[in-house]
């Protein structure tokens, strides 16, 4: 049965509470299944239907026994309806940022036999969230999908260098074990960047940062930076000042969350690796610096409309 009692949230932050992991439960997962829960739903509500509503949704991710989130009449979904959903895409930002910077609550969702109660979290809950997380095994699709991704680049590499169209050859494909072992590498070296347990989706994400930060407001360059920008035909200044022009508008977007950031940080309340200013967290998760010079002429571009209206 629909239960209308909404879901509580963190009095500092607005972001829906964690559940509190049932350890006995979680030791059985093997036979139980643990399931995802999003911390932001309804799927189907309004507000998480454009882009940064898509982001928010998946933007915290909790991994749950499924009697403790969705079977059964004991489960979370049967007893509550889902947290206050940002209606404007600042608070939708800020709520991202906070997840992408693996904030953690004090309090947690009890999910018992009794009611639905808010409580302190515990420190070995604490510990448990904060430890480092078992990465997920790489799937057989994953590998077959970043081999086919990088014979796609050698081919567009080899159409640029050769006078005649000419095809890449298979000795240019990784074999799958590369593959397998560099895809490995990577979400261990990522896993240190998130909650045991909690997780967040990149591509949704960094889908919305790219279009909040083209916002009319965010976009406050000067005429002549951009149209050197896009005029010049210098390799190292364009890579330069398209680093400028991102992490311009990365500052500007990220000026009102930075007071809450630097609290959080200092209340020990964010992920350790994280760095110092937000501005540069946001800038980071536009991609590495080559996949960030990709988007430049797309940011470029964008401020000499804004400009132009403005004229």
């Amino acid at each position: 049965m629909t239960t209308a009692v909404e879901t509580p949230t963190d009095a500092e932050t607005t972001m829906p509470l964690l559940i509190a992991p049932n350890f006995e439960l979680m030791q059985g997962r093997q036979s139980i299944g643990l399931t995802e829960h999003h911390l932001y739903h309804p799927n189907s509500h309004p507000l998480l239907q454009d882009v940064g509503g898509r982001a928010l949704r998946s933007s915290r991710v909790q991994l749950l026994p499924a009697v403790q989130h969705n079977y059964g009449r004991e489960s979370y979904h049967a007893r509550l309806a889902g947290p206050p959903l940002p209606e404007s895409e600042p608070e939708q930002f800020k709520l991202c940022v906070l997840a992408a910077a693996g904030y953690l609550p004090r309090e947690v969702l009890d999910i018992g036999e009794d009611e639905p109660a808010v409580r302190p979290m515990t420190a070995y809950e604490e510990e448990f969230f904060r430890s480092e997380p078992t990465p997920q095994p790489v799937s057989s699709p994953e590998i077959e999908r970043y081999r086919l991704k990088q014979l796609e680049k050698w081919q567009q590499h080899v159409a640029r260098e050769c006078a005649q169209p000419c095809e890449a050859h298979g000795d240019f494909l990784l074999t799958r074990r590369a593959v397998r072992r560099h895809l490995e590498q990577k979400r261990r070296e990522q896993s240190g960047f998130a909650l045991n347990g909690v997780s967040y989706s990149y591509g949704p994400l960094k889908k919305f940062f790219v279009s909040y930060l083209q916002r009319p407001e965010m976009l406050d360059v000067k005429p002549r930076f951009v149209k050197r920008l896009l005029s010049t035909h210098d390799e190292a200044v364009r890579r330069e000042m398209g680093e400028k022009l991102l992490l311009r508008v990365s500052v500007v977007a990220s000026a009102a969350l930075q007071r809450a950031y630097r609290e959080a940080q200092e209340n020990d309340r964010l992920n350790k690796r994280m760095p110092k200013h937000v501005f540069e967290l946001v800038r980071d998760k536009l991609g590495t610096p080559a996949q960030r010079q990709s988007l430049v002429p797309e940011f470029a571009h964008r401020a000499e409309e804004v400009i132009l209206e403005a004229a």
